[in-house]
């Protein structure tokens, strides 16, 4: 017997052992099983081995610290993400030690250690590694105070014993050596004292390096041979030890003071169930497994039984298991199970009532629910349910009201009932008939009970000493459907043509709101005068005869509504088809006050236990006094805690699985390499929460592709196609629809380019380009060179034919005209005639003069020096010659560069044109000529002018072609040609000349001085 201190001692272990515990499991003390539901309104999820969920049938059940729920089964390891169950592929070929999977241990590293037929293997970051130097076959695995893992073990071959310890410098077994009395491991666990408990076939030992124990004289039975194959230790230190052989000293059994006892709980023998797995969980319930006989649960006093005609998957248990959120977890031959806490609870046939249809419901003393169906009435307190005995008619249920003194009425199809002092007795009217089918019943604040009636058409009962008297309303509209009570005073009255009218002193007032298609489902008075009608698709309000609507343009679902409450603290609460519908009381009274503003709302559905229903005749929803609020319909009852309903779900945590690019599986590590040419790329990635999987949302953004969020939904996987070369990051995060995991995780990838795709290959390519482009643009120079010279070379040989023949016919005929004309001279005495001849030798040795220099001009010498051409031009100007008062003047710019034959002559010609037109018709008093040398070839004549008109400057003087003759030489030569004139500053020609074309070639150019000259002259030739 322990001593006081030891035992004190001992307390502040157990303490020490629970804030580890929670430690260890941070979402334990915010999410955990609730030992007070019933398992049947737990959430349970279930896969079947039938279905093909697992090779085998699963035999162990845990989870590791990233959030994975590991699954044994007698065919292989089975990792689960809350979607998928994978079968577990080890990477570097080795494999596990045998197949056959008996239990599983998630460690504080992270790590997962199995258990199987033949040793123990240690799984860690994808590699495993066997311990085989003590085979067996390992029954049990823990994760020892100081990081050691210890097994227990059977059917093994050495002599070294059935506890075995694997640490970090040696793997060693401990027996009957080291004081371990029991020859077989069948089972094992350690106590809050650090002491290890191993059980065998007909022995139970408990174990340290220094100390040890034997309780096998505590076992009883003729036939242990499976012994004891479970153990568990409560918060108040009890050994709970289990067989799966069920009779005298098996079963369910427990450990106190030293002395091995029957388990016994009302409903519960020990001996009489063979069991096979224990857990205590987080709320102290302690979860059995049973060979044949499905699960138990133990609480205090009470236990639950759940078995395969229940919903388990099979009625014989190999392992349970609790996970980081207190979902429950049980693997059994037939496959997995899991149960979880709802927010909402159901109650229904199953729970014990007579029937799921509800057609009314009441809050009676102490809380006590009445819950009206078709022919009877249940009671609901503290969870259990119980049918109301003694009641006096088959009719059905239509409505139950309890009133302020604790009486409870009833009506039905055919009366009025009133419960009190353990009786029913019926009320009915004056003349004795029966009150009619109550539609439904509401109590006032002067405490009048009112009641609606089917009798040869609805009507208004109220009930006065016990007696049902019919109330006649003028005018009464048709319908006559709800009545409840007034906040103040009065009753509230619905009808099916869309009339709420207040009832006060005999007095009727309130609206006429628009049911569309619907009808009412309830009326919830607000304040004095003022009530919210629920009506099927949408609510109403009536407030001092105004009409005032909230529905989807207000922010609500498009949806049907049920029925409604406002609860303790004033927020509004609706059961509608898609779940039930929570309105704060900040956004009710901002509505209340501004009916054209937005509501937020929190919607709960089917993941939160709503079965959404709507009722029949007056199955309301209630609040008691507690706070719960109680919602009836056809497929039961829903009860919701709005105490307990603030976020309690932690972050999912969230993991990318794998990469799968071109239709290969890339492992996933810090950063991913991909091949070339890899265009279309998967990302696999999970959210690792049960407590509530179909909430699970998830978003994600690839940046280097886009910044932008994506929002796939429930999706968990990413799809990307037409990925360039480059370095990518992917973040993933995850919502449960209480909280965002906002980190997240992230992973790194970088698609190597193909060998056109780098950046010297880039470069390269626009070397490439532009070598190619400089290639084609001097072939093209050289191509326009070519044609230029042929057209000049044609037009000089025709210019010299042509000078040829003019020599040839045209000037000797002038010639010989000029001689005879010179012999006239020389014998004629007549006067006149020698007037006319003198005039006639004088023109023609002009035109002698002419055509011998245009012969000369035509001839092109090839050679005129820097100052020919303007030498030229100013021989040309003297022999007009220009006008008394008119000073020429000719400069030359830039460096000078050899024209063209053929492009001089062309220039020539323009502008001996321009200035012979500036000293025939322009008046001026000066004129200059100008030739600039440069990229172009530029050439100006400019006088001081009277001008001419813009229609003259463009078309030229009608009959005359020297304008168009100058134009078409520039444009031939491919010049740009303008012409500038006003009356007060005179005219100025101007001609402009690629260098490319003008100048005589002189050898290989630079690409950019002739890309210059050739844009600069098509800018000018689009100008001009």
């Amino acid at each position: 017997m322990r001593t006081q201190a030891e035992g004190s001692i001992a307390g502040i272990t157990l303490l020490c052992r629970v804030l580890v515990l929670f430690a260890l499991w941070p979402q334990a003390a915010i999410y955990a099983a609730d030992p007070h539901t019933h398992i049947s309104q737990y959430a349970h999820s279930v896969w079947q081995v039938r279905d093909g969920w697992f090779p085998g049938s699963p035999t162990a059940v845990t989870q590791t610290k990233d959030g994975y729920m590991w699954i044994g089964t007698s065919s292989g390891l089975i990792r689960y993400d809350g979607e998928n169950f994978d079968v577990f592929q080890p990477s570097g070929g080795q494999g596990l030690l045998s197949p056959l999977i008996l239990t599983l241990l998630g460690a504080q590293d992270g790590s997962l250690w199995v258990g199987d037929g033949s040793g123990v293997d240690h799984l860690q970051g994808g590699q495993i590694r066997n311990y085989g130097e003590h085979r067996g076959r390992v029954n049990a695995i823990l994760e020892g105070r100081d990081g050691a893992i210890w097994y227990a073990r059977t059917r093994f071959p050495d002599q070294d014993g059935p506890l075995c310890r694997i640490g970090k410098e040696e793997n060693r077994c401990f027996g009957r050596k080291e004081r371990l009395a029991a020859p077989l491991g069948a089972s094992m666990m350690q106590d809050h004292n650090g002491d290890l408990w191993v059980g065998g076939s007909n022995s139970l030992s408990q174990w340290s390096p220094i100390a040890s124990k034997d309780f096998s004289s505590e076992l009883h039975g003729d036939n242990l041979l499976t012994g004891i194959q479970a153990m568990a230790e409560a918060r108040d230190g009890t050994i709970y030890l289990g067989s799966p052989v069920g009779h005298q000293g098996g079963g369910l059994q427990q450990l106190i003071g030293g002395h091995i006892q029957e388990v016994l709980r009302p409903g519960l023998e020990g001996r009489k169930i063979g069991v096979t797995a224990l857990l205590e969980d987080r709320e102290g319930a302690l979860w059995v497994g049973t060979y044949a006989d499905g699960i138990y649960r133990l609480y205090q006093n009470s236990v639950e039984h759940y078995r395969r005609s229940d919903g388990l998957s099979s009625d014989a248990v190999n392992n349970i298991f609790e996970d980081s959120e207190g979902t429950v977890w049980v693997a059994t031959n037939g496959g997995l199970d899991n149960f979880r806490d709802l927010r909402v609870l159901s109650f229904t046939v199953t729970e014990g009532l007579s029937m799921d249809s509800i057609s009314g419901i009441a809050v009676a003393q102490n809380d006590t629910l009445w819950i009206g169906n078709q022919d009877s009435v249940d009671l609901l307190s503290k969870g259990v349910v119980r049918k109301l005995q003694g009641f006096p008619t088959a009719g059905h249920v239509t409505s139950v009201l309890t009133d302020h003194q604790g009486r409870d009425w009833v009506g039905i199809s055919n009366g009025l009932y009133l419960y009190d002092a353990g009786h029913f007795r019926e009320v009915r009217k004056a003349n004795g008939d029966p009150a009619g089918l109550i539609v439904s019943i509401t109590e006032d604040t002067a405490h009048t009970i009112w009641a609606t009636s089917l009798v040869q058409g609805p009507s208004l009962i109220r009930v006065a000493k016990d007696k049902a008297v019919e109330e006649t309303l003028a005018p009464q509209p048709p319908g006559l459907h709800l009545v409840r009570a007034d906040t103040a005073h009065g009753i509230w009255l619905s009808y099916a043509d869309g009339q709420l009218r207040h009832l006060a002193d005999g007095r009727l007032s309130g609206c006429k709101v628009d049911l569309g298609r619907g009808r009412f489902k309830e009326i919830v008075p607000v304040n004095d005068d003022e009530v919210l009608a629920i009506t099927t698709f949408a609510l109403q309000a009536c407030r001092h005869g105004r009409v005032q609507t909230m529905d989807s343009r207000n922010g609500l679902p498009d949806t049907r509504y049920f029925t409604g409450l406002f609860d303790l603290n004033g927020n509004l609460w609706l059961m509608t088809a898609r779940g039930l519908l929570r309105i704060p009381k900040d956004q009710f009274g901002s509505w209340w006050k501004h009916p054209d503003s937005t509501v937020r709302f929190t919607l709960f559905d089917s993941y939160d236990g709503v079965q959404p229903s709507e009722g029949i005749f007056d199955s309301k929803a209630v609040v008691t006094s507690d706070g719960k609020l109680w919602f009836a319909g056809e497929v039961g009852l829903n009860m919701i805690d709005p105490q307990s309903q603030t976020p309690i779900m932690l972050p999912p945590p969230v993991t990318i699985e794998g990469l799968t690019a071109n239709h290969q599986v890339h492992p996933v590590s810090a950063a991913v390499s991909l091949p070339p040419l890899t265009p279309d790329i998967e990302i696999h990635y999970a959210a690792l929460s049960y407590v509530s999987p179909g909430k699970i949302r998830f978003r994600y953004q690839l940046n280097g592709y886009s910044s932008d969020w994506q929002d796939p939904g429930s999706r968990r996987t990413a799809y990307f196609e037409n990925l360039k070369p480059g370095t990518y990051h992917f973040r993933v995060i995850a919502g449960n629809g209480d909280a965002w995991n906002q980190q997240g995780a992230t992973l790194t990838f970088t698609i190597a380019p193909y060998w056109y795709q780098t950046k010297r290959a880039l470069v390269g390519f626009v070397l490439a380009l532009l070598l190619a482009a400089w290639t084609i643009y001097r072939l093209r120079v050289r191509s326009i060179a070519r044609s230029i010279n042929a057209r000049f070379e044609e037009r000089l040989a025709e210019r010299t034919r042509v000078a040829r023949e003019l020599h040839d016919t045209f000037l000797q005929t002038v010639q010989g005209s000029k001689m005879v004309a010179d012999d006239a001279l020389a014998e004629g005495t007549d006067d006149t005639r020698r007037t006319a001849l003198v005039k006639l030798s004088t023109w023609l040795g002009q035109a002698i003069a002419e055509g011998r220099s245009a012969l000369e001009a035509m001839r092109s010498t090839t050679t005129e020096g820097a100052t020919g051409l303007v030498e030229s031009l100013r021989l040309a100007t003297e022999d007009l010659p220009p006008p008394p008062g008119m000073a020429v003047e000719f400069s030359v710019t830039g460096e000078y560069r050899e024209l063209h034959p053929i492009v001089r002559d062309e220039l020539w010609q323009i502008a001996f044109e321009a200035i012979r037109n500036a000293v025939q018709h322009s008046q001026a008093t000066q004129l200059r000529v100008t030739l600039h040398y440069s990229s172009d070839f530029v050439l100006r004549v400019k006088d001081d002018g009277v001008g001419m008109t813009a229609g003259m400057a463009g078309m030229g003087r009608p009959g005359h072609f020297g304008l168009t003759g100058m134009r078409e030489r520039s444009y031939r030569g491919r010049g740009g040609f303008t012409i500038e004139s006003d009356a007060s500053r005179g005219t100025e020609v101007s001609i402009a000349v690629p260098g490319a074309v003008a100048y005589q070639a002189t050898g290989a150019r630079s690409i950019l001085a002739a890309l210059k000259e050739r844009f600069t002259f098509s800018r000018r030739s689009r100008r001009d």
